[in-house]
């Protein structure tokens, strides 16, 4: 099943719930390719979902509480490379598998660890975006404009990796651990 906003910048306020379904996976977002589509309502998370913004477009999920039950939830899709932007906790052991585009963590999201596929980008635009532990895969850029990001470390796979551009200075707590053939460009004071 899937919700997505369609033909503007709106906003759904209801809350959702993502039950337990046999028959495939669940995707919220939008795919409008510029302006921001909003999700403002609570939302219950009781299997895996992906959530997904259009290329050139916001999805943001603003004021509403997540319930995840620690399922994995999954960021972009291929031709839903835009910007899925978080601005209340979203905690979840399961952890966020970043497909594809850009996610962007205003809140504090500091149990969720971030896998990031090839070419994907995370960061914060507020000083209070954390996430759990990041591995990246290589070609990722992680920018920050807050204080802190990852709150259990970087693990760097592949090469074309960078942490910067609008960074200042961001804490990572936890190690930074480069596996071989591997490599990290840090713009800024991390």
């Amino acid at each position: 099943p899937t919700l997505l906003i369609t033909g503007g910048s709106y906003t759904v306020a209801n809350p959702i719930t993502v039950s337990r379904y046999t028959g495939g996976g669940y995707t919220i977002g939008s795919n409008i390719t510029s302006g921001t589509a909003t999700y403002s309502g609570n939302i219950t998370v009781n299997q895996a979902v992906n959530l997904v913004a259009g290329t050139g477009g916001t999805t943001d999920f603003t004021t509403g509480t997540w319930t995840t039950n620690n399922n994995v939830i999954a960021i972009g899709a291929s031709g839903y490379g835009g910007n899925v932007q978080l601005d209340n906790a979203v905690n979840t052991t399961g952890g966020f598998n970043l497909e594809n585009g850009t996610l962007t963590v205003n809140s504090n999201s500091g149990s969720s660890p971030v896998t990031m596929a090839n070419g994907t980008n995370l960061g914060n635009t507020s000083g209070t975006g954390t996430v759990g532990a990041v591995t990246l895969a290589g070609n990722n850029t992680i920018n920050s404009t807050g204080t802190s990001l990852a709150t259990g470390g970087i693990t760097v796979n592949g090469t074309g990796n960078t942490i910067g551009n609008l960074i200042t200075t961001a804490t990572i707590t936890g190690a930074i651990t480069q596996n071989s053939n591997s490599a990290l460009t840090v713009e800024g004071t991390v």
